[in-house]
This record gives C-alpha cells, structure tokens and sequence, in this order.
C-alpha cells in the first residue's frame, strides 16, 4: 500500500514490519511508547539486531522520561517525552441523577465501585463491603468485570446476597453485577469511591485516569505497573491512594468517613488531567514533521 509514515502504538517491535519498513525507505515513529524495565532488559539482550531492525525509526514519542530513556538507549534514535495520550481523555458526561435512577438505586445511596475487576478480587471486595455496609448503612457496591464471560463464575460468590446483574429489571439492591460492556464510565460517573482492578493481584493495573475525569478519587493496588506512569503522577498530587489487601478495608473506610478528603482527592486527580492534557499537541506537532 505504499505508507508515507507507519505509526505504532506503545511496544510493539516487529522484527519483519521493521526491516520491510527500512527496505522501503517508509519513516516509522512510535507513539505514546512505552517500555518496563524488565521488557527493556529483555530487549537489550539483542540490541545489536534491534538497532539495525530499527533503522527505520525516526521518532519516538514516549510516555514519560523513563520510557524515552530506555528507547533511547535501545533504538540509539531521537526520543521525545511527550507525555501520556491516556490524559487526554473525551468521556461521555452523564446526568447522574439519570443513571442512579437507571441503574435502580436511591437518591441517598453512597456508591462503591471496582471497575474492570479480576480474578481473586471479587471475592476479596465482597467480604469488605459486607463489613463496610454494617457502618454505612446505605453504602452499594457495584462491580465491573474486566470481562463479561466471568459474570457466572462472580454469580456463583453473590449466592445469598442482595445481588441483580445490570441486565435484569431495575430494583434496588446491595450490589449491581455489570454483566455487559460499556457501562464503565457511566458507573464511575455516579461512584463516591472508584476502585481500579487488575491492580490487587498481579495483572498490571487498569486506567486509573477513567474515574480521575469524573473528580472521583481512586483507589488502586500495589499491582500496577501497566499504568505505573499515570499513578506516579496521581501520587505525586496526593490524588489516589494506593492499597493492598491488608490495607484495602482500612483505606475504604478512612474515604468513606471523611467527605472533604474525598472531594479533595477527586478535585486534585482532574487537575492532573488538565494539566498533562498537552500530551495530544505533543504528538500531534512530532507526527506533524514526517507528514510535511
């Protein structure tokens, strides 16, 4: 198809779609790369090959200084830190009282939600808001699977609870069971405290940036080196709380009983945002060069 310029999202290094690329004299710029320590590693074994392969690399447009020090030192190619797309987000804005409404829930009912959750996580959440809920009487909990195939297999630990899947009709209940895609960010938009997945046991961590765009503040596990940059900055604004699961209770509870700190914490997370938004003209400018 002859491409005046290939783009790649993040680390995806292919050996053969490099060399064809250098063959053909077609420019390649990774975008919003990213690379670990240990994948760094991994790759410098090789780095000989690699930066033959990568020949045809003339820009890297990486996620933090971290990532476009490690391109650097691999690909041996001009490397931009400029900044994390993921910042960059245009979500859905919702009328809360709408979705409250919708998803069958009561004016004065406090929302806690575990978005994109994972193996071993909903049976660690469940047992907590049982005990949260004995203190705060009309606390919910609503719970998002990562994906819809495992709603079975959640069902099977809600047996005796006051529990609906999303699908079902509209009824107030204790837990609302998400049993469908895209009803993520709807969730967050009516949570009092969002809890990101993937994050309590060892997957990498899912987007804690969702819930910081609706003001909410976060809470994530230790678990998270696939969005490691974008807590970094949360952190650093004292705008998420970072739990594990002896501490999950505990730090739940702290955010529950204080409202400033919650509102506190949502307001300092939408700034990061804001203030990091620039990620999109930095990549938009760095793309801009090859086209030209």
């Amino acid at each position: 198809i002859s491409p005046r310029l290939i783009i790649i999202v993040e680390t995806e290094i292919w050996p053969m779609l490099l060399e064809r690329a250098a063959k053909n004299d077609i420019p390649i710029i990774f975008i919003n790369a990213r690379m670990s320590a240990t994948t760094y590693k991994h790759y410098m074994k090789a780095k000989g090959l690699i930066r033959y392969l990568a020949r045809s690399v003339k820009l890297v447009l990486a996620q933090s200084e971290d990532d476009r020090m490690r391109f650097v030192s691999l690909f041996r190619t001009e490397s931009r830190n400029a900044g994390n797309l993921k910042y960059c987000l245009r979500l859905p804005e919702y009328d809360v009282h709408s979705v409250v409404e919708e998803y069958g829930f009561a004016p004065g009912d406090r929302i806690l939600v575990w978005g994109s959750s994972r193996p071993g996580e909903e049976a660690l959440i469940i047992p907590i808001y049982g005990s949260l809920k004995q203190k705060f009487a009309n606390l919910k909990l609503i719970l998002a699977p990562r994906h819809p195939k495992r709603v079975p297999e959640v069902e099977k630990m809600l047996v005796g609870k006051d529990y609906r899947l999303l699908s079902q009709e509209s009824r107030n209940t204790d837990i609302l069971l998400i049993d469908s895609l895209g009803q993520l960010t709807k969730a967050y938009a009516i949570a009092e405290i969002a809890i990101v997945g993937g994050s309590f046991y060892d997957f990498g961590g899912h987007n804690p940036l969702e819930p910081a765009f609706y003001s909410k503040p976060v809470v994530i596990g230790k678990h998270h080196h696939s969005c490691k940059a974008s807590v970094k900055k949360l952190s650093a604004s004292n705008a998420i709380c970072i739990a594990d699961n002896e501490t999950l209770q505990t730090e739940l509870e702290l955010l529950l009983s204080d409202e400033s700190l919650r509102i506190q914490m949502g307001k300092r997370a939408k700034i990061v945002l804001t203030e990091n938004a620039d990620a999109l003209e930095n990549h938009i400018q760095g793309i801009d060069k090859w086209l030209r």
